[in-house]
């Protein structure tokens, strides 16, 4: 899901990263369990999302300023 930022607020995202942060821990976890393909992907997938949330978070408090 991709929101401009008119459509979300500050503390909007900064839930989005805690739970970002949550499902990143698990994948972490998941792969020293068992390091697979799919265990890799969900990590690759986890970080890009905690990316884009950061990315979300400079641009609000840009326009925050």
């Amino acid at each position: 899901m991709t929101a401009t930022l008119t459509d979300r607020t500050l503390d909007d995202v900064q839930e989005d990263f805690f739970w970002a942060c949550a499902l990143l821990t698990s994948a972490r976890g998941e792969l020293r369990a068992k390091d697979t393909p799919a265990a890799r992907a969900q990590l690759e997938l986890c970080q890009a999302r905690v990316d884009a949330i950061l990315d979300d978070w400079n641009a609000a408090r840009r326009s925050v300023a």
